[in-house]
């Protein structure tokens, strides 16, 4: 099938595999084709993807798929099915950004036993999240 097709679908199925609506409330800011992406904001990355350090440009000329978890320690299932998507696009020009804000005294040893592929960015202020248009 066409890549072309097949990563708008992608995107539509993560939105409604990982239920942001759920997590975060409606969606207040509507962004559409074209509009220049928010910044993240984030106190740590916390998994990086091979050895490049963090620069708003690592996501230029790629898709960027980005899911907001503000609990990521009870949500198992989710990393599972991330991590497996992480690896079924390793060839293709996608981003994975996973922005979790769960307390760092639950979360690093958790990420630990269980690794977040892709960049994994920490957010307690749910900023990032916010600017994407999920309310807290």
């Amino acid at each position: 099938m066409n890549v072309r097709l097949l990563l708008p679908l992608l995107g539509i199925t993560l939105a409604w595999a990982f239920g942001q609506n759920r997590l975060y409330g409606p969606i207040t800011t509507h962004l559409r084709a074209g509009d220049v992406a928010p910044d993240f904001t984030f106190t740590k990355v916390l998994n990086a993807p091979g050895s490049i350090p963090w620069n708003t440009s690592n996501l230029s000329g790629h898709l960027t798929i980005l899911v907001s978890y503000p609990d990521t320690s009870h949500n198992l299932q989710s990393v599972t099915l991330w991590n497996a998507l992480v690896e079924q696009f390793a060839d293709k020009p996608v981003q994975f950004v996973w922005i979790t804000g769960e307390e760092e005294s639950t979360l690093l040893p958790w990420l630990n036993q269980h690794p977040v592929k892709g960049w994994v960015f920490h957010d307690p202020s749910g900023h990032s999240s916010q600017s994407y248009g999920l309310a807290l």
